[in-house]
């Protein structure tokens, strides 16, 4: 009596889950070729005053890491062709960083770079 479970139905079993998982974890195909929205940024930095120098070598920084994910396919891709490009906005706190934090986020960014109380909260 020959074995009805032999090692090939066993490699084409496992063969087929694992080419089932895959292809359940894989977003639809419609939804690769979708550009996404930009990611918004907003960039607290003390530009103006006696920390201007700082601030704006913080921005400088930003800009150039921002500059380099863009110009290798943008944020979140995955190399599925809808990756979101980062769109930073920059504001000076000119020593009222809370008047700076409501202003981006009036501007309706989705996240916050800085130092300081107002952006923890």
């Amino acid at each position: 009596m020959r074995p009805t479970f032999t090692r090939r139905k066993a490699l084409l079993g496992s063969g087929l889950t694992l080419l089932a998982a895959a292809g359940a974890t894989l977003p639809p195909r419609r939804a690769w070729a979708m550009p996404m929205a930009p990611l918004r940024v907003g960039v607290l930095a003390d530009l103006t005053g006696p920390l201007s120098r700082l601030g704006k070598q913080i921005q400088t920084g930003i800009g150039y890491r921002a500059e380099a994910l863009n110009s290798a396919g943008g944020h979140g891709g995955g190399g599925h062709g809808g990756a979101s490009q980062i769109e930073l906005i920059v504001a000076d706190t000119a020593g009222d960083e809370a008047a700076a934090v409501a202003s981006l986020l009036e501007q309706g960014v989705h996240a916050l770079v800085g130092a300081g109380p107002r952006v923890a909260e």
